[in-house]
């Protein structure tokens, strides 16, 4: 009886916890990004000192502002009032950014390629 209590309180708790679309700033969740911020402290490809992260603000900067000028496609993706799932398709990248929103936060997921035939169309 306790799991048919636990799942319509769980639902409940994240429909009135679901942020807005509103709340979701792209530029600034795909800079995050795209500067390592989201990588595990010891992960390669994380910028350690101070002019590694400095080069890497910079470069996240140039290539979130180039995808914002040539059109970049951001979605958001309401699912049953609980939680979305936010994406931006990069061109430059060639790939897909996803971010789950629930529980007030935006949370970054994964990154996956474009398949080359969707990228020839755009």
């Amino acid at each position: 009886i306790a799991p048919a209590l636990a799942a319509p309180a769980a639902a409940l708790y994240l429909m009135s916890t679901c942020p807005r679309d509103e709340s979701f700033d792209a530029m600034r969740e795909f800079k995050r990004v795209l500067r390592g911020d989201r990588l595990y402290d010891d992960h390669p490809d994380k910028p350690k000192n101070f002019f590694e992260k400095t080069l890497a603000r910079v470069n996240a900067t140039i290539q979130a502002e180039t995808d914002a000028f040539m059109g970049c496609q951001m979605q958001i993706v309401d699912i049953m009032g609980c939680i979305k799932i936010a994406s931006i398709q990069s061109q430059t990248q060639g790939k897909t950014f996803y971010w789950l929103g629930a529980v007030h936060r935006w949370r970054y997921l994964l990154a996956r390629e474009i398949p080359v035939e969707q990228v020839k169309k755009d």
